[in-house]
């Protein structure tokens, strides 16, 4: 707007001083000559500052594309940081637990050992009972035997003396009757009674 004016102020002033047509006519020239190398100068100004603009822009974009990268490593860097530690918290549960499984596990086989080894203990008094009753019942058992065969030796002695009794009073009643019949029959004349 300023050239304008001053475009005109300029044209006016230089047809009052301007004699001749020929002045005129390279006045204007001169005067469309700087007006077109000042449209070309503001044009150069103005892609200039359209130039710095768009520099200050991408500046600006790369500082901002520079923070938000920034602002991206730190969450990407603070994630595998809180999943490390989450990590560390899984592996450190599933050790304590293992660690309690296999506690657990030794409570248990340990309980078992001693079940087995009283169980074993009661078993073998068991045997120990049943062997010390064994044993009671084979010594009764023999006593028993011994005292059954002394009974029968004494039997058979007995019996043997009432065998010999039974002979000797057989042989008493054997002789007699002997006797009586060599008596009977005369035969105890002939012959000596002591022969």
């Amino acid at each position: 707007m300023k050239l304008k004016i001053f475009l005109v102020f300029y044209l006016f002033s230089f047809n009052i001083l301007a004699d001749s047509m020929s002045d005129q006519l390279s006045a204007f020239e001169n005067v469309e000559n700087n007006i077109k190398v000042e449209k070309k100068l503001a044009e150069e100004k103005r892609l200039q500052k359209i130039a710095k603009e768009a520099e200050r822009k991408r500046i600006k974009a790369e500082r901002v594309a520079k923070r938000v990268a920034k602002r991206k490593k730190f969450a990407r860097d603070r994630k595998i940081a809180r999943e490390k530690v989450l990590d560390d918290r899984k592996v450190a549960d599933k050790k304590r637990n293992q660690d309690y499984e296999n506690k657990i596990r030794d409570l248990n086989i340990l309980e078992r050992t001693a079940k087995i080894n009283n169980s074993n203990k009661m078993f073998q008094e068991s045997l120990d009972d049943k062997y010390r009753n064994h044993d009671y019942e084979d010594e009764k058992r023999s006593i028993e035997l011994s005292v059954a065969k002394a009974k029968a030796k004494r039997a058979n002695d007995f019996i043997d003396i009432e065998l010999k009794k039974k002979k000797s009073e057989a042989d008493v009643i054997q002789s007699k009757a002997d006797g009586l019949r060599n008596i009977s029959e005369g035969k105890h004349l002939r012959k000596g009674f002591f022969d």
